[in-house]
Formats: C-alpha cells, structure tokens, sequence
C-alpha cells in the first residue's frame, strides 16, 4: 500500500483532445478526451477504476474546480481513449478548459492533472466571413497555376492580445508572418 501523502503528487498525463495536445480548430462536434494514468497504486493486476473529468470555460474556473461547461462526476471504468465530451453544444471559436482525475480500486482519487484546453475552429459555414484569394494567374490551357504565393499586407492597429488564422486550402500550404513560419501543419 502506498502512503497518502505520496499519492497526492500523481495524476494523469498527457492530456489530449482529438489527438492533440491543447488544439486548435478542432470541428468535432463532441471532441473526444484521452490521458494516461498515472497512479503508484496502478501496478501488474491494478487498473484504473474511475475517472472524472471537469471542463470549465476559463483557467481560473477549472483552477477553483467550477465545471461550468461539463462535469462528469465519478464515471467506473477503466477507459481513458476517446472519451467523448459530455457537456452543452459548443459553439466556435469557444476554448475549454479541462482537468481529469483517477481511481484505482480505492476510495482516493489521485491529484487532478495539469489542466489542458482545446479550441473549437469554426464550425458553420456562416462562421466563414473571408473572401477566398488566389492569385489569378493561369497557364496557356487557361487552368489556374500550382503553388503560386500568395501575399496580403495589413496593418492591425493597436496591440494584438491573440490572433487566429483559419486557413482553408486545397493541397499543401506554409503559412508565414513578418516571414516567420507559423504552426508545423
């Protein structure tokens, strides 16, 4: 048996939502959550035996344990994949917050997780306001030419607290700022 008070530094890890790590755009209507135990109670022939998951809509609600969004409660079992977002229609742009914690076999639970968070992309057609560029130039048979760079200059007036570039492209696309890649996609 391990003691209590070491029990209380473990909690799950690697928190990811539809595959990712705290992601962004993501146009799944009930994004689904995963972890990893991590439990010194979980040992050969110990598993996970719980779950609960918390979302809130801010870091400081999630940090107070506020499950404005979703609260699973106490859920038995064992799983830890694809765990399906069970709180109200989320809309886009929305970002969530979430923490989840453990049981194995006993009544403690371990520490909840690091809190992670996912960001909801644009989810209806009506959500798209941009007009699509291109670049205009065609070949001799009159079809559009491939990979052409496409550059767009703006001036933002004021300072910038956070930006999202929502990129819809048919093939392959960098997107750069000031010339500096943005994203690894």
């Amino acid at each position: 048996m391990v003691h209590a008070s070491l029990t209380s530094v473990y909690g799950p890890l690697g928190l990811k939502c539809e595959y990712g790590a705290n992601p962004l755009g993501i146009d799944v209507a009930r994004p689904r959550l995963s972890w990893l135990v991590n439990d010194p109670r979980y040992t050969r022939g110990c598993r996970q035996s719980a779950w609960q998951v918390l979302v809130a809509s801010s870091l400081e609600k999630l940090e107070w344990d506020q499950a404005d969004l979703w609260d699973s409660g106490k859920v038995p079992g064992s799983q830890s994949i694809h765990v399906e977002y069970g709180g109200p229609k989320l809309q886009s742009r929305q970002r969530c917050y979430w923490k989840v914690r453990t049981w194995s076999g006993g009544e403690e639970p371990t520490r909840w997780s690091a809190a992670a968070f996912w960001e909801m992309g644009l989810l209806h057609k009506s959500d798209w306001q941009a007009q699509w560029i291109s670049s205009g130039l065609m070949d001799a048979s009159g079809k559009p030419l491939a990979c052409p760079m496409l550059r767009k200059t703006l001036t933002l007036g004021g300072v910038v607290r956070r930006a999202r570039a929502y990129v819809a492209a048919l093939g392959h696309y960098e997107l750069s700022i000031n010339g500096q890649r943005v994203g690894s996609d």
